[in-house]
């Protein structure tokens, strides 16, 4: 096993990140835009020096398609700006070739994290109504204002279940990290 490699680099950076993201969260329920916008703009400039002008290509790529994904959510209310911007930072340190896996271990631990804390809040039932109407193309519209998370719950705290999606993400990032040093 090769100790330094460009992909652990990539790893590592991404996982540092979705670290202090997570910290962030869990405290403040924000991610400041320092973070996320420094992170984007560190990932460019590591995949530039690392692989030149297509590693700034696959970082911005990566960025976008980790982002789109977590937009939907966040245009369907399911979760807060400062997740999407996460996701798109996480997206530009770790680069294409790590993102598929982030972003399945990222879904998973989010799933399993909702499901405990809303069996936890006894609101299981409320909150998978609420998911199955964000799938069904429900609770929003193009003229819906969007309200942030922490509005939806103070407004409707029994009808909303506020996570700090940061934390899956770390997870996801870590779960990674660790696929990639284990290879």
């Amino acid at each position: 096993m090769q100790v330094w490699s460009k992909e652990l680099c990539y790893a590592s950076a991404a996982t540092i990140a979705a670290l202090v993201g997570a910290i962030c969260d869990v405290r403040s329920r924000k991610i400041p835009n320092r973070l996320t916008g420094g992170c984007m703009i560190a990932g460019f400039i590591l995949h530039f020096c690392l692989n030149g002008w297509g590693g700034l290509g696959d970082s911005a790529l990566a960025g976008i398609l980790a982002g789109v994904g977590f937009l939907l959510l966040y245009v369907a209310r399911g979760m807060g700006a400062g997740d999407v911007k996460l996701m798109m930072a996480i997206g530009c340190l770790a680069g294409l070739a790590r993102l598929p896996l982030m972003l399945v271990n990222t879904v998973v631990f989010g799933a399993v994290m909702a499901v405990v804390v809303a069996m936890h809040q006894r609101q299981l039932r409320l909150t998978l109504k609420r998911v199955l109407n964000i799938l069904a193309g429900g609770n929003s519209g193009p003229t819906a204002p969007h309200e942030s998370v922490a509005d939806q719950q103070a407004t409707t705290p029994e009808l909303s279940l506020s996570l700090p999606f940061a934390v899956p993400i770390a997870f996801g990032c870590m779960c990674s990290l660790y696929f990639q040093l284990s290879r």
